[in-house]
């Protein structure tokens, strides 16, 4: 097993089987397993040999919610220990599974970030606020629905406030668009306080990673990866760079 005999090889099939929850299982055939288990056998021998990188090709490929669930969480483990790859097309996978992001078009990385950060560089931000119906506050309008929508789209960083199908009985729910990038919670949750609304819910939806992968593998990507890099890659480059120019000034002091 991976060039392991005897007592080591014992020891690292053990462990192995520890790490991937097969104790259950040992002593089936694979054939017999489910494909969630299946899976697991392949990461249990992956392991074996305690490498220090693990790449892993669509894990969550085939299978159910459940085993799905299973097989995330073991990665989550194993990535505690060891650096896991993961090479997927299932963006909504990544955004619950990995810390960081790397995306390749044409042979060229045009993201290396975090999901967070990339979903922040794709655009603004949109707000979704649900608010307690209230027949008596209606103002000189027809409905509690359009004097509310018309007190949100005065506020000043509102550029817009668009009526949604409400969720259940007594909901109005509004999607709002801010002017620019700042956060409007605050704003919004002052616009409830003052106005005397019952509000049931804000919830900030960021644009998923779905877009952000169209965006960066559509069109000329040439030089995309630079706009995406994280403030602590750009600053370690920056002190990358210094020090070249200082050993560049150091050597020609040297020659002079």
């Amino acid at each position: 097993m991976r060039g392991f005999k005897g007592e080591e090889a014992r020891k690292r099939i053990k462990k192995a089987v520890e790490q991937t929850s097969l104790g259950d299982v040992i002593a089936k055939e694979i054939r017999a397993l489910s494909k969630g288990f299946r899976q697991r056998v392949g990461l249990a021998q992956a392991l074996v040999h305690e490498p220090p990188v693990l790449i892993l090709d669509e894990p969550m490929s085939g299978l159910d919610p459940n085993q799905a669930a299973e097989i995330r969480d073991l990665i989550r483990d194993i990535g505690r220990e060891r650096t896991v790859i993961l090479s997927t097309h299932d963006l909504g996978e990544v955004q619950v599974t990995c810390d960081r992001v790397l995306i390749i078009a044409k042979g060229r990385l045009v993201a290396d970030d975090t999901p967070e950060e990339l979903r922040d560089r794709a655009g603004k931000a949109s707000y979704q606020i649900t608010l307690k119906e209230d027949a008596d506050k209606r103002g000189e309008h027809s409905s509690f629905a359009a004097y509310a929508q018309s007190v949100l789209s005065k506020l000043p960083s509102v550029a817009s406030a668009r009526l949604r199908d409400a969720e259940a009985k007594g909901e109005v729910i509004f999607a709002v668009t801010p002017k620019d990038s700042a956060d409007l919670r605050s704003e919004l949750f002052q616009f409830a306080v003052k106005n005397e609304l019952t509000l049931l819910g804000l919830e900030k939806k960021s644009e998923g990673l779905d877009k952000v992968f169209r965006d960066l593998t559509t069109g000329d990507t040439s030089g995309a990866v630079a706009s995406t890099k994280s403030k602590r890659d750009q600053k370690i480059e920056e002190a990358r760079d210094k020090k070249k120019a200082r050993d560049a000034a150091k050597g020609a002091e040297g020659d002079a």
